[in-house]
């Protein structure tokens, strides 16, 4: 998957708020005012592919250890259970 560069950005305080990012970048350029806004927008919002997840690093490194315990040892099957089930509620639309 390609590096992913936001789409939009939203405000913290309000994140029904959003500006596109070539908007933002214009205005920070533009500087004074503009470039004052466009720097409360401090939330980035990214387009994901249809075809791919995104899957929290953290799930991520569980699963790389009980692959790496796997091979060394006997897995824990409600480990393995708990991270098929979290796996799966990510592919969940």
């Amino acid at each position: 998957m390609p590096e992913l560069k936001p789409h939009s950005w939203a405000q913290s305080g309000n994140p029904t708020s959003t500006i596109l990012n070539r908007i933002r970048e214009h205005n920070i350029e533009f500087g004074g005012s503009p470039a004052r806004v466009a720097h409360s927008y401090d939330v980035p919002l990214y387009k994901i592919p249809a075809d791919q997840v995104l899957v929290p690093i953290e799930l991520l490194k569980r699963l790389q250890d009980h692959i790496e315990y796997d091979a060394i040892g006997s897995p824990s099957a409600s480990i393995a259970s708990d991270l098929a089930d979290e796996l799966r509620a990510l592919l969940q639309p």
